[in-house]
C-alpha cells in the first residue's frame, strides 16, 4: 500500500468568539472597510483599536484573521498595528496564518522591508521623539478628565494640563504645570487606581477641541491664569468641529442600536454614570428660581396642593427654558458624546449607547422647558444647592431608587413640588 502524502496546504484555523463578541467583530469591520489607507484618521483610530483590543486576544486574532482574507491595505496595517497584542497558542497560530495570506497578496515584502530597517509603524509603538499626547477618563457619575501634554507654542517647555468637567461640560478645576513625561504616566497610572476610570487615548486635536468648546460654551469659568495657560497650550492643535471627526468615527456604529429614552428614565443605574445627577450650575445662577419656589410655598394665599404644584412645575419650566434657552444646550448635547466617546473607547457598547441617545434627545429638542432630561438636570442643580432646606442630603440624593424593583427610577414630589427620584425627597 502507498500512504497518502501529507498536503502542505495550511490548516484552517478558528477563533470562538461569544455572540456580542460576534457583534462587535461585525462593528469594528464595518469601521475599517471605510478607512482610507493613507487617510489622516488612521493611524489615531490604530492606537484606539489598540486600546480597546488590550488583552483581548481572541478578538484580536479574530479580527485579523477576517482581514486577511479581505486582504487590503487597511487590513495589513491593522494587522502590523495588533499583532503584538497576541502571545502564543490558538490566537498566534491564527495570526501566523493571517500573515502568511497577507504575503501571498503582496504585503510580505512591506513587512520583511521595514523589519530589516530596523523600524516599526509608528502606529505599533511610538518612537523616542516626543509628541504631544492627550487622554480621557471619566468617573463614575459622569465627570470627565481631560489630560494634556504638549509644548508650549515657540517653547521648548513641555507642560501638563489637567481638567475636570462636570456635566454639562462645567470645568471645575484646571491646572497647567511644566511636568515631565515620566510624572504624565505616573499621573495616568494615579486615575487608573482611584476609581476614575481607565484613561483611554485621545487625538490632541480632539481634546484640545472639545476643551475648547467646553470654554466657549461656558465662558464664565474660564477664569485666572491657569485658564489662559491652557487656552495657550491647546491653540496650535485647535480643530474645527467639521474637521474633528473622531466622536463621529467612533460612535457611528452606535447609531443603530440606540436604546428608548424611555427606557433609561425608568432605571437609575443607567442614568448615573452619564453625569446627570451633577450640579450643572452654581449656587448664585439658580438661587432666584429656588426663591420663587419658597414664595409658593409661603403664599399667604390659601390654594390647593394642586395648584402649588402646578405654580412649581411653572418655575421649573422657565428656570429651564432661561438656563438652556439660545443654543445653551449644546453644553450637554457636546458633554453626552464625550462621554459616549468614553464608553466606546472603553468597550462598554451599553454606556456608550445610552450616552449618545441621550445627546440625540437633546439635540432634538424643540424648546428645552419639554426636554425631560433638561428639566432633571435643572431640578438636580436646585436640590443639590438647597437640598438641605427641605431635609434633603447628597449621598441620599444620589441613592438608587426603592420600592419598585431595584434600579427603578421612582418619581416623588419633594415638600417644595419639585418631581425627583425617590431620595431625593427624604
Amino acid at each position: 500500500m502507498t500512504r497518502k502524502s501529507k498536503s502542505n496546504k495550511p490548516k484552517k484555523r478558528t477563533i470562538d468568539l461569544s455572540e456580542p463578541e460576534q457583534q462587535e467583530l461585525e462593528m469594528l469591520l464595518d469601521r475599517l472597510r471605510v478607512q482610507d489607507p493613507e487617510g489622516r484618521s488612521l493611524d489615531n483610530y490604530l492606537l484606539t483599536l489598540r486600546q480597546i483590543l488590550a488583552g483581548r486576544e481572541a478578538m484580536v486574532a479574530a479580527l485579523v484573521d477576517r482581514l486577511s482574507q479581505e486582504g487590503t491595505a487597511v487590513g495589513f496595517r491593522v494587522h502590523l498595528a495588533l499583532r503584538d497584542l497576541v502571545s502564543g497558542g490558538q490566537c498566534l497560530r491564527v495570526m501566523k496564518q493571517a500573515e502568511y495570506r497577507f504575503r501571498q497578496r503582496g504585503f510580505g515584502k512591506l513587512a520583511t522591508g521595514s523589519e530589516e530597517a530596523g523600524q516599526r509603524p509608528v502606529v505599533l509603538v511610538p518612537g523616542e521623539k516626543r509628541r504631544p499626547e492627550a487622554y480621557l477618563a471619566a468617573t463614575p457619575r459622569g465627570s470627565l478628565f481631560v489630560l494634556v501634554r504638549a509644548p508650549l507654542p515657540d517653547s521648548n517647555v513641555w507642560m501638563l494640563g489637567t481638567v475636570l468637567l462636570s456635566s454639562p461640560c462645567l470645568i471645575e478645576y484646571v491646572q497647567v504645570v511644566e511636568g515631565s513625561r515620566k510624572g504624565y504616566r505616573e499621573l495616568i497610572r494615579g486615575l487608573e487606581g482611584s476609581g476614575h476610570g481607565l484613561p483611554v487615548p485621545i487625538p490632541v486635536s480632539h481634546g484640545s477641541r472639545f476643551l475648547f468648546d467646553a470654554m466657549d460654551l461656558r465662558p464664565d469659568v474660564m477664569q485666572g491664569d491657569h485658564g489662559i495657560q491652557l487656552q495657550r497650550l491647546l491653540k496650535p492643535y485647535r480643530v474645527s468641529s467639521e474637521e474633528d471627526t473622531f466622536v463621529g468615527e467612533m460612535t457611528r456604529d452606535l447609531e443603530d442600536r440606540l436604546p428608548e429614552v424611555s427606557t433609561l428614565f425608568s432605571n437609575t443605574k443607567r442614568l448615573l454614570p452619564l453625569g446627570v445627577y451633577s450640579t450643572a450650575f452654581d449656587r448664585d445662577t439658580v438661587e432666584p428660581f429656588w426663591n420663587e419656589i419658597k414664595a409658593v410655598d409661603n403664599s399667604v394665599l390659601i390654594v390647593s396642593e394642586e395648584v402649588q404644584n402646578e405654580l412649581v412645575d411653572g418655575i421649573i419650566a422657565r428656570a429651564t427654558d432661561v438656563l438652556f434657552g439660545g443654543g445653551k444646550a449644546r453644553v450637554v448635547e457636546v458633554h453626552l458624546e464625550e462621554v459616549a466617546l468614553y464608553w466606546r473607547l472603553r468597550g462598554d457598547l451599553e454606556k456608550a449607547s445610552d450616552a449618545l441617545a441621550l445627546a440625540r434627545y437633546v439635540r432634538h429638542a424643540s424648546r428645552p422647558s419639554d426636554n425631560k432630561l433638561l428639566r432633571l438636570i435643572v431640578e438636580t442643580a436646585l436640590v443639590l444647592h438647597f437640598g438641605e432646606e427641605v431635609g434633603c442630603l447628597e449621598d441620599e440624593c444620589m441613592g438608587e431608587g426603592e420600592g419598585e424593583g431595584e434600579g427603578q427610577l421612582v418619581l416623588e414630589r419633594t415638600e417644595s413640588g419639585i418631581i425627583l427620584p425617590r431620595g431625593f425627597s427624604r
